[in-house]
């Protein structure tokens, strides 16, 4: 297992990274696109393009094949902590979330050719706890934000681990479906009981009532039971 982080600059086509970044999504199995939440939560989303949704929508769609491979895309806000105080705004980010990742989302339904192969979901991460955006200002054109830590809170970050939960989750998933050959060579080293242990483990402690958070498609690549 491999991770690979790039700067939001190297998704725009004319960047001279972009070819690898292309090609690193393609070849991947877990996608994570964070999401910078106050560019969609203010001025009706009109700066959504400062958060790269664009450049991120068209990665995900240009790194999808129809050669049966499943996928998984997390669409992870962060700078959110004050959306996710209250209920009614964690319910209007994760409808944003929707709005601006229109396309990506459709990639996942009845209609699309990768139908069954994409497990979706927005995952809401507080990445610092103890600091709220105070003021969402334009100069020149331009955004500009400002954050401020609430007095007295010490730093508390919160659900900082179910993406890696979600994407563990997925792949042993992927691993349990094909296990065979070289897996089933692995299997009798460590033994198959161990790794089934290890995704009980891992799924144990897998959320699925945070605020802001939906499973879009795919809770069966996941390996989650269906939706009660």
């Amino acid at each position: 297992m491999k991770f690979f982080d790039f700067p939001g600059g190297w998704l725009k086509p004319d960047d001279p990274n972009f070819d690898y970044v292309a090609e690193t999504v393609r070849r991947s199995s877990v996608v994570i696109a964070v999401i910078n939440s106050p560019f969609l939560m203010h001025y009706k989303a009109k700066y959504k393009d400062c958060a790269g949704i664009s450049d991120m929508e068209y990665v995900i769609a240009d790194s999808l094949e129809q050669d049966g491979r499943d996928k998984l895309i997390l669409l992870v806000p962060v700078k959110c902590e004050k959306y996710l105080a209250d209920e009614s705004e964690a319910a209007s980010l994760l409808e944003e979330v929707k709005k601006a990742f229109a396309d990506t989302i459709s990639l996942a339904g009845s209609a699309s050719p990768y139908y069954g192969h994409l497990a979706l979901a927005v995952l809401p991460v507080s990445t610092m706890g103890n600091v709220h955006l105070s003021r969402f200002n334009v100069r020149d054109g331009k955004p500009v934000l400002f954050f401020r830590r609430i007095t007295g809170a010490g730093f508390r970050p919160e659900n900082t681990d179910q993406p890696l939960r979600y994407a563990m989750s997925f792949l042993l998933e992927q691993y349990t479906k094909s296990r065979s050959g070289v897996s089933a060579a692995f299997d009798w080293v460590f033994g198959s009981g161990n790794l089934d242990k290890i995704a009980e483990q891992i799924r144990a402690g897998i959320r699925t009532d945070i605020r802001g958070m939906e499973i879009l498609a795919g809770r069966e690549l996941l390996g989650l039971p269906e939706d009660e």
